[in-house]
């Protein structure tokens, strides 16, 4: 009999106990909803009231507004990205940063768009004197990785053909002006030599060995050759009026360059030095080029 009412009253209070504690979570989790909702309400509220802050300041003056505008626009999408994802643009949270940069580095992206995506929130949270969130080491890490992964924008021109270098030769084939005869010379060796802007800049005269059907360009500088090893271009003589074998004797003979090395050679070879030394300091490797540029003193020929 005492037992029966012991587990009766047992019984009775584990129910009870169970009915207050359902009644406990019920009205907890109500209260947590309402806290919740009343925490979003706020932000919403603060982000609104921050973002029209960003309009009034962007209306005050033209200065503000040409100063501004690429990185108010730059806020814009990315208000419009969180804003789909149901959070709030500011104040942003690094790790929804972090997601939006990575979301633009995988839809393909340059480091441009990523980087004015990063100051135009650095921007509107400094102006709201918020937490600037793009601090953050994650965030900072994607814009420096999005430099190797971020495809760079390229304008690739239209390659030069042989006809235009002909119709440009052609245009000026009685020209005898020599800043254009160099011009044409320089366009013509930077064609047929595949030259690069710094090889064509750095070459100088006493780099170019002129044969009878073609001529050796010596590059001394190229961002190729870090040992200076000198590399040698050749390029052979041509039948069209572009050809920069014949561009390049004219303007020589306009310019009297040709005169300065054939008159030392000249000097040189009437004292007699050996031929041995003569072609190693003039750089000829055959007699047929050494005796185009050596002109036989009487004293010589009447020997």
């Amino acid at each position: 009999m005492d037992a029966d009412i012991r587990a009766e009253v047992h019984n009775a209070v584990q129910n009870t106990q169970e009915k207050l504690l359902d009644n406990m979570t019920t009205l907890l989790e109500s209260r947590l909803d309402g806290f919740q909702r009343r925490i979003q309400e706020n932000q919403k509220s603060l982000s609104d009231t921050q973002i029209a802050k960003i309009d009034e300041k962007m209306s005050d003056t033209y200065k503000f507004r040409k100063r501004g505008k690429s990185y108010f626009n730059a806020f814009k999408r990315w208000e419009r990205f969180i804003s789909l994802h149901g959070h709030v643009a500011l104040p942003a949270q690094p790790v929804h940063v972090a997601l939006y940069l990575t979301d633009l580095v995988n839809n393909g992206s340059t480091y441009h768009a990523v980087y004015h995506a990063i100051y135009g929130i650095k921007w509107a949270h400094e102006i709201n004197s918020l937490k600037d969130p793009t601090t953050n080491t994650c965030v900072t890490s994607i814009l420096e990785a999005s430099k190797r992964v971020a495809p760079k924008k390229t304008n690739k021109k239209d390659p030069v053909t042989t006809d235009v270098l002909i119709e440009l030769c052609d245009n000026f084939k009685d020209c005898s002006d020599l800043l254009v005869l160099r011009d044409l010379t320089m366009m013509l060796l930077w064609f047929a030599g595949f030259l690069r802007n710094d090889e064509l800049s750095s070459l100088r005269f006493l780099d170019i060995d002129i044969q009878d059907s073609f001529l050796i360009l010596h590059i001394t500088k190229s961002k190729t050759d870090q040992y200076r090893q000198i590399n040698e271009v050749i390029i052979a003589k041509g039948s069209t009026i572009a050809c920069p074998y014949n561009m390049l004797v004219k303007y020589t003979r306009l310019a009297g360059l040709h005169s300065f090395r054939s008159g030392g050679a000249t000097v040189v070879a009437n004292a007699d030095v050996s031929d041995r030394c003569l072609k190693k300091h003039d750089r000829w490797k055959t007699d047929s080029s050494k005796d185009g540029y050596i002109v036989d003193s009487i004293e010589r020929c009447t020997i």
